[in-house]
């Protein structure tokens, strides 16, 4: 569902290391907005956004940002990624049994 994406620059949020697959824009008709951290739907509704965590900085090691620590993830609502697939006639299966909502 998503693309590793890279390069080499030093600018305001560089690191974004996913990028959305063109299964989002092909099958599910999924649009970056104005803003290319989040995609809408038809209606313009938002349907995912990347989540992205810097850090702490580490201040034994003077290293660039991209030594930190770093948590991204594309998150989508499930109700949306539900209609999503029914409508393209995907099937979707799960890969764990750990149920999220209980955590």
């Amino acid at each position: 569902m998503t693309y590793q994406t890279g390069g080499v620059g030093y600018f305001t949020n560089q690191g974004i290391m996913l990028a959305p697959s063109k299964v989002w824009s092909d099958l599910f008709n999924w649009q970056s907005s104005s803003n290319p951290r989040i995609w809408i739907n038809e209606e313009e509704e938002e349907v995912a956004r990347l989540e992205y965590i810097y850090g702490p900085y580490r201040e034994l090691y003077h290293g660039p940002v991209d030594r930190q620590p770093i948590l991204q993830r594309w998150v989508c609502k499930k109700d949306v990624f539900e209609k999503a697939i029914r409508k393209s006639g995907l099937i979707s299966r799960e890969y764990s049994e750990m149920n999220i909502d209980s955590l």
